[in-house]
């Protein structure tokens, strides 16, 4: 069971448009995760991108949402905050996998997670967060709830 969430760069208007059928369809670059919600899991892996040592839901809060969409149909898409995205995007290769290790020892997951499975999404969201990064893009997640 779990969510699955789709995360991509795009501008405000292609990120609008992508509402009804989701980013893939539209042909956008995807990182497709389950369970990583775009608060709460991916808001502990953006504390480690800044180099904060824990995670401060309320500060997360704080951070998130900038911009949500009013779902047509069951679909929702969030805009993650920029400060978020700039801060994934600044990670280097290789701090990478000392940010992977950290994240799978959160206390957020559902169940135990494993570095070695991770890794590949951690340097998938990293990669959307630079696109995302370029003037006039932000970083969204897309999912059915």
């Amino acid at each position: 069971m779990g969510q699955y969430f789709e995360y991509f760069a795009a501008t405000a208007e292609e990120a609008a448009a992508c509402v009804p059928d989701g980013p893939t369809a539209a042909g956008h670059t995807v990182c497709e995760v389950k369970g990583i919600d775009p608060v709460v899991v991916l808001g502990e892996l953006f504390a480690h991108a800044r180099g904060e040592d824990g995670y401060d839901l309320d500060r997360s809060l704080e951070r998130w949402p900038v911009e949500r969409r009013p779902p047509e149909g069951d679909a929702e898409l969030v805009r993650v905050h920029d400060g978020n995205v700039a801060a994934l995007a600044s990670v280097p290769d290789e701090r990478l996998p000392g940010i992977t290790v950290r994240w799978a020892a959160g206390e957020y997951w559902v169940a135990l997670e494993r570095p070695e499975e991770l890794a590949p999404s951690v340097a998938q969201l990293r990669d959307i967060a630079v696109a995302a990064n370029r003037p006039g893009h932000g970083m969204y997640a897309w999912w059915l709830p």
